[in-house]
């Protein structure tokens, strides 16, 4: 169908032009030049409907060349009206974590004053000492388990962190003490070696404890803290 039109147009500009001739040429064939000139304008009117229209080529984009589509531009945040980034205050995590620990802590401390109370029997030594190994061993975990807050200067990051750890180790021996403590009271074995064994972590878990408290405070102090805000 593509070759139609062009051929229709090609002929209807031949018929054309012969009912030209005819019609001012040989003038007794006039009528015939008529139906030929008439003919010519239906064929060439047929010719263009038939011939295929090339699709239109947008005014902006040369011939032969590929359009892109452009994605449409995001707006740019305006660097002038962007809200700074507020700085996080250590002080007041440093104060909950150091609350936060001692008061994890504290269910062991109260288990490790009450065993002094508890050597009227051998059974309320043994009960005695399964609170303080649960306790302690709680207590160990959990401190272990403390991240050190947001907002530190590398100083006090590594303070802090050391304290954590020392803090965690020290109720680590507590629970190990309690745990030979309870193996004591339940088998009857209160050998001179046994009693020296527990008597050793019970001393390194003291000392421990002792400097877990003198860590976390000198974390506190790098950090502008004073000792009260510590108690408040």
């Amino acid at each position: 169908m593509a070759d139609v039109g062009p051929a229709l147009g090609a002929l209807s500009f031949i018929v054309f032009i012969i009912g030209a001739i005819l019609f001012f040429v040989a003038k007794g064939r006039r009528p015939l030049a008529k139906k030929l000139l008439l003919g010519g304008a239906v064929v060439f009117v047929a010719a263009l409907i038939m011939t295929p229209t090339p699709p239109p080529t947008p005014a902006s984009t040369p011939a032969g060349t590929k359009t892109v589509a452009v994605a449409p531009t995001k707006p740019t945040i305006d660097q002038a009206s962007a809200k700074p980034v507020a700085a996080v205050d250590p002080k007041p995590g440093l104060i909950r974590q150091y609350k936060a620990v001692i008061d994890t802590v504290r269910p062991c401390d109260a288990a490790f004053k009450d065993l002094a109370g508890a050597n009227s029997s051998q059974l309320a030594l043994y009960q005695a000492s399964k609170v303080g190994h649960d306790a302690c061993g709680t207590s160990s975990k959990a401190v272990d388990a403390f991240e050190v807050p947001e907002g530190l200067s590398d100083k006090v990051q590594v303070t802090q962190r050391k304290a954590l750890a020392t803090c965690a180790t020290a109720y680590r021996f507590r629970e190990r003490a309690f745990g030979k403590a309870m193996e004591m009271a339940d088998s009857g074995d209160i050998r001179p070696s046994r009693m020296t064994e527990m008597q050793e972590d019970f001393k390194t878990g003291e000392v421990g404890v002792l400097l877990c408290v003198s860590q976390l405070i000198q974390a506190a102090g790098e950090a502008g803290i004073k000792p009260d805000d510590l108690k408040s």
